[in-house]
C-alpha cells in the first residue's frame, strides 16, 4: 500500500488505513516494508499515524467499557500498536473515518444534497406547498415533494416533519400522503407529525385523523387526534398516547420526553448537537428517560441526560462525542 501524496485528506486516510492494519497485529513482511516506506515518504506521515493510533485507542477504550472484548493477544510485529478486538476495531475505524476526514459521506447527507428540501442541524424550514399544504421540516431532515393532478405525496427521507395538508376539496384532487419506507400516511383532514427514528417510524396526530398503511397491508390503521403509533421494520405497529411523543415541541424550541428510549432521545438531540453523537452499547439505548430540554442548549441537555443515567460522555474532538 503506497500513498505518495502528502495532501491532508490523503495522509489522514492512509494513516487510518495503517492504524487499522497495524492494530490487527498480522503484518506480512511486504506490508511491514510498505509501512516503513510510507512513514519515510513525508515528514507529516509519522505524526498522522501517531494521531490515528491515539484516537483509535481512545475509541477502543470506550468500546471496551461498553462491551468487554475478548482477551488481549500479544503483538506480532515491532511496529504494531496494542492489538484490539475485532468488533471494537471495526467500530473505532468507522468512527475515525467520520471524525478525521469530516466529509460526512453518510446516506443521510447524500439524501439531503439530492432532496427537494433539506435542513441542517438546528435549522427548521416552514413551507407552503403549491397545493396550499403547510409543512414544517424539522432540523437535519430531508424530503421530496410530488404534486400533480394524480397525486399529492411527500416522501420523508430522514428526520421529522409536521404537516397541515390542504383539503382534498371533496375529491376534486387526490388525498395528501406522506411516505416513509414502506409506510404511507394518508391525511383525512388533519394535522400530524411523521418522524423517522432508529429502527422505527413514529406518526403522531394532533388534529382529526390519518390512515396508515404499512408493508402492503390492505386494511389501514385509522389514528385519531391525541394518538400515536410506532411502526417497526417487521410491520409491528405499537399504539402509544401522543403525550409520550414529542408532540411537535421542537417547533417551540423544546424537546419533551416521557419514558422514551435513550437511543431515540439521542437521535432527536443529534439534530441540534454541533458534533456527531455515538452511543456505545445497544442495551444502554433501551434505557428510558423523561424530561424537558431546551434545544438552544443541546450540550447542557446531553450532560443532564448522561448524568441522570450514570453514563459517561467523552468528546474526542469538537465534532465527535461518545456516550457509554
Amino acid at each position: 500500500m503506497n500513498h505518495p501524496s502528502a495532501t491532508a485528506d490523503t495522509v489522514q486516510q492512509a494513516a487510518i488505513d495503517w492504524a487499522v492494519i497495524c492494530a490487527d497485529g498480522n503484518l506480512s513482511a511486504t506490508q511491514a516494508a510498505d509501512f516503513e516506506s510510507w512513514l519515510a515518504q513525508h515528514p507529516s506521515h509519522p505524526g498522522a499515524y501517531d494521531d490515528a493510533c491515539r484516537v483509535l485507542q481512545l475509541m477502543t477504550t470506550a468500546a471496551k467499557q461498553a462491551a468487554p472484548p475478548p482477551a488481549t493477544v500479544t503483538n506480532r510485529h515491532t511496529v504494531v500498536k496494542p492489538r484490539i478486538s475485532s468488533p471494537a476495531l471495526a467500530l473505532a475505524a468507522c468512527l475515525m473515518l467520520t471524525m478525521l476526514l469530516g466529509v460526512g459521506l453518510m446516506p443521510e447527507r447524500y439524501q439531503a444534497l439530492m432532496a427537494d428540501y433539506h435542513t441542517e442541524r438546528g435549522e427548521t424550514l416552514a413551507l407552503t406547498l403549491a397545493d396550499g399544504s403547510e409543512v414544517v421540516l424539522g432540523p437535519d431532515s430531508a424530503m421530496d415533494v410530488m404534486l400533480s393532478a394524480q397525486q399529492r405525496r411527500v416522501e420523508l427521507l430522514h428526520g421529522v416533519a409536521w404537516f397541515h395538508p390542504a383539503p382534498a376539496k371533496d375529491g376534486q384532487r387526490p388525498p395528501f400522503e406522506v411516505v416513509a419506507d414502506d409506510t404511507v400516511t394518508r391525511a383525512l383532514g388533519t394535522r400530524f407529525e411523521v418522524e423517522r427514528l432508529p429502527a422505527q417510524l413514529l406518526v403522531t396526530v394532533t388534529e382529526h385523523q390519518v390512515a396508515i398503511a404499512s408493508h402492503g397491508e390492505q386494511a389501514p390503521l385509522v389514528l385519531n387526534a391525541g394518538q400515536a403509533v410506532r411502526i417497526h421494520p417487521d410491520g409491528l405497529r405499537t399504539p402509544v398516547p401522543a403525550a409520550q411523543t414529542t408532540l411537535a415541541d421542537w417547533r417551540q424550541g423544546t424537546l419533551r420526553f416521557q419514558q422514551q428510549p435513550l437511543s431515540h432521545v439521542l437521535a432527536r438531540l443529534q439534530r441540534y448537537y454541533p458534533g456527531q453523537l455515538i452511543l456505545l452499547g445497544d442495551a444502554k439505548g433501551q434505557r428510558p428517560i423523561s424530561g424537558v430540554f431546551d434545544l438552544a442548549q443541546p450540550e447542557q441537555a446531553l450532560a443532564t441526560i448522561t448524568d441522570s443515567l450514570g453514563l459517561t460522555q467523552q468528546s474526542l474532538t469538537p465534532w465527535l462525542t461518545l456516550v457509554y
